[in-house]
């Protein structure tokens, strides 16, 4: 019996090697289905290749069962695992009928299109081993920004390759501007090289659509949050991991706050796409289906703060930009997405507790004395400094371009606009307005709010809101003459104040450097229009003067390095690169220098 179990023990290793590696084949297979043009046999042998490979994974799958320790009672599968086990069967065996294996006559050929289902299994296996893979790499003790660092690299290397398919684009794209448009997409700025709207096919656009996903949320929150559901338990060291790279101090809520972001962000953009769809005209669109792409796809661009559109013109279109109901929907959808989810789940939490408690009061009569704190303190900071930028854009985007690039719209269409105006340059990039029109005074409103961005934990980019706050209490702090800064009767603590003086120090410094070196490029270019086109990229904004498409492969190059810098954030890189100290057990006499 031992050498039974034995056997059965080596199976499950060799099946367990296999097929990550079969997966893997099956992606590329995949992509050169959909990547290239075929003739009739070519399409033929890719059917029965799917027919044996899915034969092959199924067997895999059978051998890769602990069946020992189930015999042992040792081995437990969550409800999970054990429903996308036979999920995965019946797909499979549905394929064939009860007479002839491979025949092209099974139940699902009359049904479901077989093509489909293939496909969807193999994308299926490839994420369950790309999941389990990647809850397996605490064991190396790799530094969590390190491996958030690699996450954005390689997904931006996989777009690369899925925009240089032949089917992502009707003429080609070069390797400069494939790479370009996957880093635009994968750290959700919005600029762009070529006309998304006409250079990509509907596949191309699809990939930039699921780049822009991937890269709004990470990754490495797809494959945790699959993972998860395949795996019955992680280990501490992985949780710690993951809550590095997620910001959650709590290690117990780490996979509870994965789920709740997915489940979160898709139920958002879902809902807001319906309401998207209500606005459009169905006069400007093909068919429903073009309607329903078009709606999802800004839904996502715009939760994200992507930027990225299917217009030529972006929202400037004029059937857009006077479409009012339709960038409302946008700017709400960008504010959100630019909070932060901790942000909305504390506000939720706050929610809860408040209805908790008056129910108790209607119910019971019973008057609670005690008050819980639970907005925190970060939740505040991040509400009233958005709240001050968005008035403040607001109200100087009106006055300034009152009777510029407002004039052509009325008073409630003014007002839209120029709210619109102060919501998208804090990392959105989407634009309703000439921005080559814009006054000189309202270019440097646009530098503020483009540079201090979203707040933290969101899809946004800049410094944070956060980082802005804390500098302007320091600084009042400091005039006030005290020696620590307060806040909602707190006291923050010198870590966060360090932590911010060197965020804006180190983009300032990357923002400095890509625009001395695009001027070093490209000597032609306008200062401003440069200063513009780097705090954008940096910021992962996406507006621009209007140099974008004139750029060289040099000054492209140094775009893409911001943007992506910009994305993982100057600090992230710096600890991804150097190693940890660990804490100094010792300490020096304190002396203090001549700062002014």
């Amino acid at each position: 019996m031992e050498s039974f179990f034995k056997i059965l023990k080596s199976l499950r290793r060799l099946a367990g090697f296999l097929l990550p590696l079969v997966s893997v084949i099956g992606v590329i297979i995949l992509l050169y289905d959909f990547g290239f043009e075929h003739t009739p046999e070519t399409a033929a042998l890719l059917v029965r290749f799917y027919d044996y490979f899915l034969f092959v994974v199924f067997m895999l799958l059978l051998l890769r069962v602990d069946y020992a320790g189930l015999i042992r009672k040792k081995v437990k599968y969550t409800k999970t695992e054990l429903a996308l086990f036979f999920i995965f069967a019946f797909l499979w065996l549905g394929q064939f009928p009860l007479a002839g294996l491979f025949s092209e006559k099974s139940l699902f050929h009359r049904i479901l299109d077989l093509y489909i289902i293939d496909v969807a299994l193999v994308v299926l296996l490839f994420l369950a081993e790309l999941s389990l893979g990647s809850l397996n790499m605490s064991r190396y003790n790799l530094n969590p920004a390190l491996v958030f660092l690699a996450s954005f690299v390689l997904i931006i290397l996989i777009g690369t390759i899925l925009l240089l398919l032949p089917n992502s684009t009707y003429q080609g794209i070069g390797l400069t501007d494939a790479l370009f448009t996957s880093t635009s997409a994968v750290c959700v700025t919005g600029l762009i090289v070529v006309d998304t709207a006409t250079y990509f096919t509907p596949i191309g656009q699809n990939i930039i659509l699921v780049l822009i996903q991937t890269g709004g949320l990470g990754i490495l929150t797809f494959t945790s949050f699959f993972g998860i559901y395949l795996r019955t338990s992680s280990s501490f060291q992985n949780q710690l991991m993951i809550g590095d790279m997620l910001n959650e101090d709590r290690i117990s809520d780490v996979f509870k706050t994965i789920v709740r972001v997915i489940v979160f962000t898709f139920l958002v953009e879902a809902l807001f796409a319906v309401f998207i769809y209500f606005t459009l005209d169905e006069r400007q669109f093909p068919s429903h289906s073009e309607m329903i792409r078009f709606s999802v796809f800004h839904s996502v661009s715009a939760f994200c703060n992507a930027g990225f559109s299917l217009l030529s013109d972006g929202l400037y279109d004029v059937h857009y930009r006077f479409n009012y109901p339709f960038l409302l929907i946008i700017s709400f959808l960008v504010i959100t997405g630019g909070l932060g989810f901790n942000i909305i789940f504390n506000f939720f939490r706050y929610l809860k507790h408040r209805l908790i408690r008056l129910s108790k009061q209607l119910f019971t009569r019973n008057v609670v004395q005690y008050k819980a704190r639970i907005i925190e303190v970060h939740t505040k900071l991040v509400i009233i400094t958005t709240t001050f930028l968005l008035v403040f854009g607001f109200i100087m985007n009106l006055v300034l371009e009152y009777h510029n690039t407002l004039e052509e719209h009325g008073t409630f269409g003014k007002l839209v606009t120029a709210f619109f105006a102060s919501v998208t340059p804090r990392t959105a990039g989407f634009n309703t307005i000439d921005m080559g029109a814009l006054l000189p005074a309202t270019i440097l409103i646009y530098f503020l709010l483009m540079l201090i961005g979203g707040s933290p934990g969101s899809t946004a980019g800049g410094i944070k809101t956060t980082t802005f706050a804390v500098t302007v209490m320091n600084v009042i702090s400091i005039a006030r003459g005290k020696n620590r800064v307060e806040v909602f009767r707190r006291e923050l603590s010198i870590g966060s104040l360090r932590r911010a003086f060197a965020v804006i120090s180190l983009s300032l410094l990357a923002i400095g450097l890509s625009v001395f070196l695009l001027h070093v490029v490209q000597p032609g270019l306008d200062t401003t229009q440069v200063i513009f086109e780097c705090i954008s990229a940096f910021s992962t904004v996406g507006l621009s003067l209007g140099i974008t498409a004139d750029l060289n492969t040099a000054s492209k190059w140094v775009i893409i390095l911001t943007m992506f810098i910009g994305r993982v954030g100057t600090l992230t890189l710096f600890v991804a690169l150097f190693r940890k100290v660990k804490t100094l057990n010792y300490r020096y006499p304190t002396e203090s220098i001549m700062i002014s």
